[in-house]
Parts: C-alpha cells; sequence; structure tokens
C-alpha cells in the first residue's frame, strides 16, 4: 500500500485534463532501489463525473494505492 497524500511533487501528482484526472506516480523497481534507475514512471488515468467539471480537481489529495496480486 503506498499513501501518495504524504509524497512530494517528485513522486506523485494529479492533474485534470477535461474530463479526465491523470495521476503520474514514480514507484520503485525492486524492494530496496538504490538509484534513479530502479524507479519507473506511470500514468494513472481516471474519468472524472460530469457533476463534478469545473471543481478545482487538482486541489483533491493524491490517492492510496494497493497492489492487488489477483491478476
Amino acid at each position: 500500500m503506498a499513501r501518495l497524500s504524504a509524497a512530494d511533487r517528485q513522486l506523485a501528482q494529479i492533474i485534470s485534463t477535461g474530463g479526465e484526472l491523470v495521476s503520474t506516480v514514480k514507484l520503485p523497481t525492486s524492494p530496496a532501489p538504490a538509484g534513479r534507475a530502479q524507479w519507473q514512471r506511470v500514468w494513472l488515468t481516471a474519468t472524472v463525473p460530469a457533476y463534478l467539471h469545473g471543481r478545482p480537481v487538482t486541489d483533491w489529495h493524491l490517492p492510496t494505492l494497493v497492489i492487488d496480486c489477483r491478476v
């Protein structure tokens, strides 16, 4: 589980582009990353419901990510 709300802009950020919310998250590719090469940027997108259009969704806090190993 990763609580992104505690992350700074180097690790995570959230932007709104029209009716879509895009979270950019930098995640480690190893259990104990030793350098920049062991981090990868990931983009997560979500549709913003019509009733929230025009609201300052970029002021929302970043979500908590949970890894689901049932793939």
